[in-house]
């Protein structure tokens, strides 16, 4: 707490001790208070209660203020651990849904139509995740006072938790950095003659993006649930964690060019056979299977040499997960080894935000995210024409 907030509480106290002494000296008396003394807690309260905004808006400001210092601390010691343009092994994705307790706090906030940012906590690494959209929640859209639903929904699915990719720090800026060319292995050269060259090396740009939605409620559509923010928030998660799966599966589609063509009777196989390239072209296994949801059937099925458990037998196809998305073109399915080919970066964390409009008594709260992605390993990813006959 710093001196200055303490003295304004120390004086706030002062005022709310001398309400205090002036009823008390009536009850002792057993006599109604005088006009001064009436007049002088008056005096007393309305001094308290501008105190009392005035600490709420200290409090709130050193809660940012450390809420600042903690991620700069974390930012600091990242870059200190993983060097130039990595990010430790040990760090994971940031959540695109506040905690629980964010969730508290952002309501606390709203309550007393404070503006707040907040960052998300970091999900773990285990696998289980712009466009601006206009929308106005009314308190004739929350159903009026009942009870509320089911609360928040649940953390949504994303591609690159799926695969394990770890975002890396960037500016605002993005970043500049190599793009490696394929690979070939070449017969030993015998002592004294020229060695092969690696020279298919380009520039690679990656732009950070800004994944984002927000919403405006009305001050009775607050008030109609309690739960109504974390069932918006967890809505806007939603939304967010599909833009940042077309994100990358854009880039994917982009860089796998021309697609290997349709084999009649036959879908599965050519998928096996471009997993095979991509595996001899970069030394590293397919991790993701993607497929529009309409063609799913082609390539879900039983196959036990995919899992050991049913489950796994319809999620999985050879080394990768099959993802279904509409981010991916119907009638084809896309294989790569993301984690080894791609690059993920990250700009600012996942951060929540609300802000009052105290002359149309509304809160308009927004989730966003700044990343980038695009393939930095040629070969690491392929298409394949499942459909056209």
């Amino acid at each position: 707490m710093s001196p200055y907030l303490k003295a304004k509480i120390d004086e706030y106290n002062k005022h709310r001790d001398a309400i205090g002494a002036v009823q008390a000296t009536a009850v002792k008396a057993d006599r109604a208070m005088t006009a001064p003394e009436l007049r002088s807690i008056v005096d007393h309260g309305e001094a308290g209660k501008a105190l009392h905004g005035q600490i709420l808006e200290l409090q709130e400001q050193e809660l940012r203020d450390a809420q600042v210092s903690a991620m700069a601390a974390k930012i600091s010691s990242a870059v200190e651990e993983a060097g130039p343009g990595g990010a430790p092994e040990s760090e994971g994705l940031y959540s695109l849904m506040p905690s629980f307790d964010q969730m508290a706090q952002l309501r606390t906030a709203v309550q007393g139509s404070r503006g707040m940012r907040l960052t998300t906590d970091r999900l773990s690494r285990t696998p289980r995740e712009g466009e601006h959209l206009r929308a106005a929640v009314t308190l004739s859209l929350t159903g009026g006072r009942v009870e509320g639903m089911s609360g928040r929904l649940p953390e949504p699915r994303r591609l690159a938790r799926t695969v394990g990719l770890i975002p890396k720090p960037s500016s605002t800026a993005g970043i500049s950095g190599p793009k490696f060319g394929a690979t070939v292995g070449t017969a030993p050269t015998a002592e004294g003659a020229a060695k092969p060259e690696a020279a298919t090396v380009t520039k690679l740009d990656i732009a950070i993006k800004q994944l984002a939605r927000w919403t405006t409620l009305s001050r009775m559509a607050l008030l109609s649930q309690n739960d109504i923010m974390e069932q918006v928030v967890s809505w806007h998660a939603l939304a967010i964690a599909k833009d940042e799966d077309l994100m990358i599966v854009t880039a994917l589609n982009t860089a796998a060019g021309t697609a290997i063509a349709f084999v009649a009777g036959d879908q599965r196989g050519p998928v096996r056979q471009a997993m095979a390239k991509v595996e001899d072209a970069v030394s590293a296994e397919c991790d993701i299977v993607l497929v529009h949801p309409d063609n799913y059937g082609l390539l879900a099925g039983f196959d036990p040499t995919t899992a050991d458990t049913a489950d796994g037998l319809v999620r999985r196809f050879g080394s990768g997960v099959l993802y279904p998305t509409s981010a991916c073109p119907t009638g084809f399915a896309i294989v790569a080894a993301v984690k080894a080919g791609g690059a993920f970066i990250q700009a600012d964390p996942v951060s929540v935000a609300t802000l009052d409009a105290l002359s149309t008594n509304e809160t308009t709260v927004r989730t966003e995210e700044l990343v980038g992605f695009d393939v930095r390993l040629i070969g690491s990813v392929a298409k394949i024409d499942i459909v056209t006959p």
